[in-house]
């Protein structure tokens, strides 16, 4: 007994439907000369034969990927078993790069998720609380020497740097005010912006925040009116008998992306004190 099974024909609608692959997409193909239907009757009527499903299965894919329809057409009009080799290892180092690429763009999705989530979850109150914090790491940016006017092009350079040297994950980005500028008094001078990292790097920009205590205000306002913040902040550290240990830290948890005013705007200020 033949155990073979006889050669299936498909109508348009019927191979749509096998292959998950939109009627109005298979008839495109068949329009541009790409994937058209095996069998073609003196009636007029085409049929797809199931042989077919994986060579539009390919094309499909190729799509997808990003491969130009015109270069698919020109492989397959041309098609050898090397050039099969050749375009397939191609594609299939594309489609790393690609998932690559979209592994890190989910990366940064959940991190900014994460981060608003916590601004969320955060009691804003009139308080200066006094807590332990984990170690953070760094990636840090002079800002020394920008003023008011290119503020915003130096972080935009900071952030496109970032991005195309893999340190950007979607963590917020900070302020940092330095121990000597608070001593001073003068906290709207901001001596670095940071991003947080997820680990240590051998990079001169990289800064190492240790664990320890700290004094934390969560700041709910603009960005512009901070340090009013820190009089009230510095005063606390004082009562409660202990000094500063270091730069302050300006965190934002909900910004631009989350809230529609600035008045919203939730920033952490994390100070390491000591006895």
């Amino acid at each position: 007994m033949d155990q073979r099974p006889h050669r299936q024909r498909y109508t348009v609608g019927a191979f749509a439907k096998l292959t998950g692959i939109p009627k109005q997409t298979l008839q495109f193909y068949d329009k541009i000369g790409i994937f058209s239907p095996a069998i073609r009757l003196e009636n007029g009527y085409r049929y797809y034969e199931a042989e077919q499903y994986e060579v539009i299965e390919v094309i499909y894919s190729l799509k997808e990927a990003g491969l130009p329809l015109s270069d698919i057409k020109s492989y397959l009009d041309n098609r050898t078993p090397e050039m099969c080799v050749n375009l397939l290892d191609q594609e299939s180092k594309r489609i790393r790069e690609k998932i690559k690429s979209l592994e890190r763009a989910l990366k940064i999705v959940e991190q900014k998720k994460a981060f608003t989530q916590r601004g969320l979850e955060t009691a804003v109150s009139d308080v200066v609380k006094f807590r332990y914090m984990p170690e953070t790491h760094m990636f840090t940016w002079d800002f020394s020497e920008v003023d008011e006017s290119g503020f915003m092009s130096e972080l935009i350079r900071m952030s496109n740097w970032c991005y195309e040297n893999g340190y950007y994950t979607g963590y917020a980005l900070g302020a940092i005010i330095s121990q000597s500028a608070l001593n001073s008094g003068d906290f709207s001078k901001v001596g670095k912006m940071y991003m947080i990292i997820d680990h240590p790097s051998e990079h001169p920009n990289y800064r190492h925040r240790p664990a320890g205590n700290y004094a934390v205000y969560n700041y709910k306002g603009s960005y512009e009116a901070i340090p009013e913040a820190y009089p009230k902040i510095l005063k606390s550290i004082k009562d409660n008998g202990l000094r500063l240990g270091g730069d302050s830290c300006e965190l934002g948890l909900l910004d631009f992306f989350s809230v529609r005013e600035s008045s919203d705007y939730l920033i952490e200020i994390s100070i390491p004190v000591i006895e």
